[in-house]
């Protein structure tokens, strides 16, 4: 992940990019730090605790000082992130457990949540305990539970969810399930991965209104 600036108490600090832990933004902060809380735009502080998690992009402010009363305060105007690909949620506090969060899915209130990590390698997969404090420009996604850490593509499909970047993905090949780890991968090792030749066989994606295209080696 790359490096970027914050500012903690007027002075620039450097940080990695991405979802973090408040912890790592309390070394960051230097020996000693106290009370750290994240200013908004809007002049609304928010206290971190060392296990809240927060998106990082850079230019982020925030100030240390005296532990306040009021670990996640009211907003004065509720916002939306962006959750499945629209912003009709509308959140009055900032800070969010990932169960709160994953329920406002109407569909999957069980299913798996991912924060987006647009210049990251793999989104961040959201576990029900862990709290992040959520901002206007986060976006968050829910997909169908699964038995394991696969991500299925099918089902994703199937329900009309993007399928974030993760570690392992699970397609099916006709009536074969297998589990790759790579995002993207041709047709011809799909074939291979049920022990057959491209030479011999043609490959078809079938799309969720079950047309099927044609998939090249």
């Amino acid at each position: 992940m790359a490096d970027v600036t914050i500012i903690v108490d007027g002075a620039e600090r450097t940080c990695s990019a991405g979802l973090i832990s408040a912890a790592g933004l309390y070394a960051v902060a230097g020996p000693g730090c106290i009370g750290l809380r994240w200013k908004r735009a809007d002049g609304i502080e928010i206290p971190l605790s060392p296990t809240d998690r927060m998106r990082i992009r850079g230019g982020e402010v925030f100030v240390s000082g005296a532990p306040v009363e009021e670990d996640n305060p009211q907003l004065s105007e509720t916002f939306s992130p962006e959750f499945n690909g629209g912003r009709e949620l509308r959140l009055p506090r900032a800070k969010v457990s990932g169960k709160s969060l994953r329920e406002n899915d109407a569909e999957f209130p069980q299913g798996r949540l991912f924060l987006i990590l647009e210049e990251e390698e793999l989104d961040a997969e959201i576990g029900d305990d862990v709290v992040v404090v959520v901002r206007e420009e986060d976006a968050y996604l829910v997909i169908p539970p699964g038995d394991d850490d696969a991500v299925d593509v099918e089902e994703c499909g199937r329900h009309d969810r993007r399928v974030p970047r993760h570690r392992q993905y699970r397609i099916r090949i006709d009536r074969e399930k297998r589990i790759v780890e790579a995002r993207e991968i041709t047709g011809r090792q799909i074939l291979e991965l049920v022990g057959k030749s491209y030479h011999e066989w043609a490959l078809n994606r079938k799309l969720p209104d079950a047309r099927r295209v044609r998939v090249e080696p």
